[in-house]
């Protein structure tokens, strides 16, 4: 009886070291896709998240242009306030800037080094 416990439990043992060994080379071999897809996927965020502030911003500028000029247009006669953009400068400022905190440059450290990139989203995902 102790006999064929113990060959079972050497063929359940070997059963499992083989899974073991085949899940550690199926992940050795996926390794280099995963981390492709990895860069790919963050490029990818990044120059959308970048391209949608830098694209924002521009359109915010061009309205505070255009309500900057209206406002001239508007005040033209006026000698009591001479430059009426200046009232609403520091308000509009804040806010035409807004757009650029989304601009994110990992897809230029993707781009120039992935291995930094990794290191250092490893190091984000270990914190």
């Amino acid at each position: 009886m102790n006999e064929q416990a113990n060959k079972i439990l050497a063929d359940l043992l070997q059963k499992a070291s083989n899974g073991i060994d085949a899940a550690v080379s199926f992940s050795q071999a996926q390794i280099p896709d995963v981390v492709h897809q990895l860069l790919v996927w963050n490029f990818a965020t990044s120059i959308i998240f970048s391209l949608l502030g830098l694209a924002l911003f521009v359109l915010i500028q061009y309205f505070v242009w255009r309500g900057i000029q209206c406002l001239r247009k508007q005040w033209e006669g006026d000698d009591f306030i001479e430059h009426p953009e200046i009232i609403f400068l520091f308000g509009l400022w804040l806010i035409t800037f807004c757009p650029l905190a989304w601009v994110d440059l990992a897809w230029l450290k993707i781009w120039l080094a992935p291995k930094l990139y990794l290191i250092e989203y490893a190091s984000h995902l270990l914190k």
